[in-house]
């Protein structure tokens, strides 16, 4: 009886140990299924943003549903929450600026809210309006894929050094600053065409009030000069998170810690 004791505590301290192992792999699957999951997200996006063709309706649906699914994961209590996954839910949540502009395409034949949307008049308000949300969701897209690429680059050559800059606040207040500049370009360039191209009636009605032609007077004067700095801010961009996407997420695949890695 005493030999057999001894016997049966190592068994069951074997057993024990063995089921504890294969908790923490499978605790490791499960963690490991997300951060797969939003590296295919973030990939996605950028071959979307990058080298397909901007206004394909097909491959903007795609990346919705892509999104939306990334969203779902992001509110998982069992997801560890760092800068990565900030940047990654505000890349996710710019597919909102597609829902709006699909939004408009269903009110062209619903015919509501026709009051505030025809700024210039009918169709032809709908149709830049149009143009400029998928301007802005893609302007979006680019920011914060910037952003992403960023910090990839900090975590593949100076990770302990940049630990302090990779916080969740930081990535907060830069996807705001982000925010704020897409929507104040989308609002000074729907603004400014609305007062190029506006009927009679409406700019008389705007002449009556000083601040109101003031506004709409720089505007028009901002549009085309905040259009130029876009489009050599996007070709800056392009390049820089091409050179990223090929040189570390393709020819140098990471090991860290970060989600999207």
């Amino acid at each position: 009886m005493s030999r057999t004791l001894p016997h049966m505590r190592a068994f069951s301290a074997g057993k024990t140990g063995a089921s504890r192992q294969l908790n923490e792999l499978l605790a490791m699957q499960g963690s490991a299924t997300p951060r797969g999951a939003l590296r295919r997200f973030l990939l996605l996006k950028y071959v979307q943003t990058l080298l397909l063709p901007l206004g394909n309706e097909l491959l903007l649906a795609v990346g919705a549903l892509a999104s939306l699914h990334t969203l779902l994961l992001l509110s998982s209590p069992r997801l560890s929450r760092k800068s990565s996954t900030v940047l990654l839910g505000q890349l996710a949540w710019a597919d909102g600026l597609l829902l709006l502009r699909w939004s408009l395409g269903l009110e062209s034949v619903l015919r509501v809210g026709k009051a505030w949307l025809c700024l210039g008049g009918g169709v032809e308000a709908m149709t830049w309006t149009k143009e400029g949300l998928l301007d802005a969701h893609h302007l979006a897209s680019l920011l914060l894929l910037s952003c992403v690429s960023l910090e990839a680059l900090l975590v593949s050559h100076w990770a302990a050094e940049s630990r302090h800059v990779r916080t969740v606040r930081r990535a907060r207040h830069g996807s705001a600053l982000i925010w704020t500049g897409v929507v104040l370009q989308l609002a000074v360039q729907l603004v400014g065409h609305g007062a190029q191209v506006g009927e009679p009636e409406v700019d008389g009605r705007l002449n009556a009030d000083v601040d109101s032609r003031v506004f709409m007077q720089i505007c028009v004067t901002l549009a085309p000069l905040m259009y130029t700095v876009k489009q050599g801010l996007l070709a800056l961009l392009w390049l820089m998170n091409t050179w990223v996407l090929f040189t570390v997420f393709y020819r140098k695949p990471q090991k860290g810690k970060s989600c999207y890695h």
